[in-house]
């Protein structure tokens, strides 16, 4: 518990973000190809996946109509991303690996949330753009599709931002070795 008072004094989270940031849904080719370059480049760059001759990371979720991308676009730019997976004949990506048994034993859809980056010159500027879209994708997720549970599978490097500052808890105590949706990293599965 100490170490989430710590992590949680550590960040500056406006309640007001900057009006020059937009938050909505990926609509247009060019919002969606903006919000997948950034995606494999944060993915590359973290060595999440080996890089793609497109300049793009998209999987099959993404073409499904129970996938929504979100953006968060700053003076126009597409600097954050997230995609929010509902349920679907294939399933969630991380039940591959993980139990969705306790998930799913309660009420309420669930959700995954995947494919999350944000442009690296706005990183470390104390989720000035991270917050505002997880707060988007909520909103997002609960008024429109009654969703009652997000799932995520995180690298175990960033499950304590996800434990501390979003309450999410972890599936399993057990880190899952290696993960084939992302170049065979180690994940960590969490539910909220």
């Amino acid at each position: 518990k100490s170490r989430h008072i710590v992590y949680r004094s550590l960040v500056d989270c406006d309640p007001d973000p900057n009006k020059r940031l937009v938050l909505k849904i990926a609509e247009t080719k060019e919002e969606l190809e903006a919000c997948f370059r950034l995606l494999h480049d944060a993915y590359v760059s973290s060595g999440f996946m080996t890089p793609d001759p497109s300049g793009m990371r998209v999987t099959i979720y993404h073409a499904l109509p129970t996938t929504t991308t979100l953006c968060a676009k700053f003076d126009n730019q597409v600097v954050g991303t997230l995609s929010l997976i509902r349920e679907s004949a294939i399933g969630f990506p991380l039940q591959r690996i993980f139990d969705l048994t306790g998930v799913r034993e309660k009420e309420g859809n669930i959700a995954e949330v995947s494919a999350l980056a944000v442009h690296p010159r706005f990183r470390r500027t104390g989720g000035t753009i991270l917050f505002p879209l997880m707060k988007f994708m909520y909103e997002y997720c609960t008024t429109f599709f009654d969703t009652r549970h997000l799932v995520i599978a995180v690298n175990p490097r960033h499950i304590e931002m996800y434990e501390s500052l979003l309450f999410f808890k972890r599936l399993t105590a057990n880190v899952v070795e290696n993960y084939d949706f992302v170049n065979g990293a180690p994940a960590v599965g969490a539910a909220l």
